[in-house]
């Protein structure tokens, strides 16, 4: 799968968990996401995010927007534009090959240098 075995051992004695940009090669080996099943918007793109194995960031930009906005709107610091919510729910429904672009995108953001840990496990901050 790509991961160190000790790596594995601490996943599977729960100190750590992969962080969703991560988990892809879990997603591949086993077949299915184990994780369980998304219910919140945010939890949906964080699922989305596994699935892809893209960072928030990536995903913030293929939307065309800032990640800590994006993060304001899934932690309900702002409320999200009827058509920004139907930009986000279009990225959640489509398919994993039409949304391939997306690994060109940079993995931390728009020349930032620096990493948006509000964002880093796809959980957005309350």
């Amino acid at each position: 799968m790509g991961i160190l075995r000790d790596t594995y051992g601490n996943w599977e004695k729960d100190k750590t968990e992969p962080v969703a940009a991560q988990f892809r090669p879990v997603v591949e080996f086993l077949g299915y996401d184990p994780s369980p099943k998304a219910r919140s918007l945010a939890e949906r793109l964080q699922a989305k995010r596994r699935i892809l194995g893209a960072t928030f960031a990536q995903v913030a930009q293929h939307l065309g927007w800032d990640p800590g906005t994006l993060s304001r709107y899934l932690n309900g610091t702002w409320r999200m534009p009827p058509e920004r919510a139907a930009s986000l729910e279009e990225f959640l429904i489509t398919s994993e090959a039409d949304l391939a672009p997306i690994y060109l995108l940079s993995r931390r953001g728009a020349g930032r240098g620096r990493r948006n840990t509000a964002c880093d496990d796809g959980a957005p901050s309350n």
